[in-house]
């Protein structure tokens, strides 16, 4: 049976689906552990001595990789204009989402110098830097129902337990996000798409 999908159902998709996905970088070996307060201490021995970093997610004061708190998209470059998501070992529940959607629209570039004085305008959202989007990008898990969701810190519209990828390794997965800066209906006509193709994962 062809699978006739509609061009606002095309459009969503080119937009929440990423690239391949390419592991991080690893040099040498690190070591952490969270002293109970929310910070985290960072060890890292690259062969030529060891050295020692201090880590706290000033955004939502969470231990860093705790569900809620800010982490980085593995496979996605610096710079992004679309709500993402991929594996992150080093968020506790293995996910980090990025949701940019409506706050992040624009018609010119300086629609976008409240959010970031160096962003440009690039096909109707803003591409904002790496620093911005930690205020965007958090740790977050897998569910079934939205009651699977504990609370995220600084979510003030409610949480919404739903799929954001219908490709790669986290493909047609729901899970918990903030309905702040979400387009609802976007990712609504992905989980439409994963629930009437059951095999659109393969």
């Amino acid at each position: 049976m062809p699978r006739i999908i509609h061009r606002s159902l095309l459009l969503t998709v080119a937009l929440l689906v990423p690239g391949c996905l390419r592991p991080a970088e690893v040099i040498g070996a690190t070591i952490t552990a969270t002293d109970g307060e929310g910070t985290l201490s960072a060890t890292t021995d690259d062969g030529q001595g060891a050295s020692t970093t201090t880590v706290q997610d000033s955004t939502t004061g969470l231990p860093s990789g705790a569900y809620g708190s800010a982490c980085s998209l593995k496979g996605f470059p610096p710079i992004l204009n679309a709500t993402a998501i991929s594996p992150q070992p080093d968020c506790d529940g293995g996910i980090c989402l990025l949701i940019i959607d409506e706050k992040y629209q624009c018609e010119l570039d300086v629609d976008c110098q409240d959010l970031d004085p160096a962003a440009k305008c690039d096909e109707g959202l803003c591409d904002v830097s790496a620093d911005v989007l930690l205020d965007e990008t958090r740790c977050t898990q897998t569910c079934e129902t939205v009651e699977d969701c504990p609370e995220i810190p600084g979510c003030m519209t409610g949480l919404i337990c739903s799929v954001f990828l219908v490709s790669d390794e986290l493909c047609c997965q729901k899970v918990c996000g903030c309905k702040d800066s979400l387009y609802v209906p976007g990712v609504m006509s992905l989980e439409m798409l994963c629930n009437e193709e059951p095999d659109w994962c393969g």
